[in-house]
């Protein structure tokens, strides 16, 4: 009974702890900003806009790429904190995401930050300009790929042409949809043999085209990692080469990682690496080398050889042993002459039969 009764206080007092902390925790979360205006707000060209948010912490906003025409006016009072973002004679550029988020806490919309999607309505510009002249769209295999043509205005009936060869893809509402905040979405297996793409639309018969995109396939599969050699015998002062080889299919960069008995390898203390780069059939093969110049006993053990894609990752390793002395080296000769005249023994016996 008396155990009982222990276990019980134990666990009442486990209980209370984590309530403790959850509600510390719970206590010093501020409430999430708010806005004068929150979802999508919609306005013409040249029309000017104020975004105001008031929070318990200090606040800053994050604003769309593309857009220049801002200021921000500090209008604290009353014990919270104001932050005011204008848009002055607001162009297509202003289009997009506006969100205030507190300064010291991580951005969680809905808990520390608050958002507002703004569309500036020009129908002589219906689709929001690029940063750059050329934007490189990378996609992989099996996922579906945002074009990023916006809108300035949303109900637009909008196709992606490709270049080559020239076609045109309709929204099908499923699997293909135009979306003004986001763009273009579609399988990737639709463009992937595009190169260049755009968004295109029509407005009392003229037609517009959104900037144009170049469409960049992006290879993961890592086929095999191989290190040679798997086990190898040096004396203090030799040079040490292990080769890390991967094949892959097209398309695939990979980020090779070094570690020597479960730690990380310090490169450019002592050691180096080449990397090389071939281009076969219908794969690739990269290889990243480790030398070291003059082993010394420290160096033995295990070396480990990673390769990594981003979203498939393999590793290799290999075994080396350093003989740090005359007596280890004499050691090692005699049992190599010693395997040699077994083996030479061995073969005799087996002539004579």
């Amino acid at each position: 009974m008396m155990k009982q009764a222990v276990s019980v206080l134990l666990l009442l007092g486990i209980i209370l702890e984590i309530t403790g902390v959850a509600a510390i925790q719970l206590r010093f979360m501020p409430d999430p900003p708010t806005l004068n205006t929150y979802g999508t707000h919609r306005m013409n060209k040249s029309d000017n806009l104020d975004l105001t948010c008031r929070g318990r912490q200090r606040l800053l906003w994050s604003t769309p790429p593309t857009s220049t025409r801002l200021s921000t006016s500090d209008c604290s009072g009353s014990g919270l904190f104001c932050l005011t973002l204008t848009i002055t004679n607001a162009t297509v550029n202003e289009t997009g995401q506006y969100q205030c988020y507190y300064k010291d806490l991580k951005v969680e919309d809905g808990k520390t930050a608050a958002g507002v999607y703004v569309f500036v309505h020009d129908s002589k510009v219906p689709f929001v300009p690029s940063e750059k002249e050329y934007e490189v769209v990378f996609i992989r295999e099996g996922e579906r790929v945002v074009i990023p043509c916006r809108g300035s205005v949303e109900n637009l009936n909008v196709t992606l042409n490709t270049n080559y060869p020239i076609k045109e893809i309709h929204p099908d509402g499923k699997d293909s949809v135009w979306d003004p905040k986001k763009g273009f979405i579609l399988p990737t297996h639709l463009i992937s043999y595009a190169g260049v793409v755009s968004c295109q639309t029509r407005i009392k018969n003229e037609t517009f085209k959104s900037p144009l995109y170049i469409v960049a396939v992006v290879g993961y599969k890592i086929y095999d990692l191989t290190l040679t050699p798997v086990h190898q015998r040096l004396s203090v002062g030799e040079r040490l080469v292990l080769s890390c080889t991967a094949h892959t299919e097209l398309n695939v960069g990979i980020e090779f990682n070094w570690t020597h008995s479960g730690g990380a390898l310090n490169l450019g203390s002592g050691f180096h690496t080449v990397s090389h780069k071939k281009k076969l059939w219908d794969s690739l093969e990269l290889s990243n080398t480790l030398i070291v110049e003059n082993v010394t006993v420290d160096h033995s053990g295990d070396f480990t050889c990673t390769a990594s894609s981003g979203q498939m990752e393999k590793s290799a390793s290999a075994y080396l042993t350093v003989f740090g002395g005359c007596t280890e080296n004499i050691l090692l000769h005699n049992v190599i002459l010693i395997k040699k005249s077994q083996e030479m023994d061995q073969g005799g016996r087996n002539s004579l039969v």
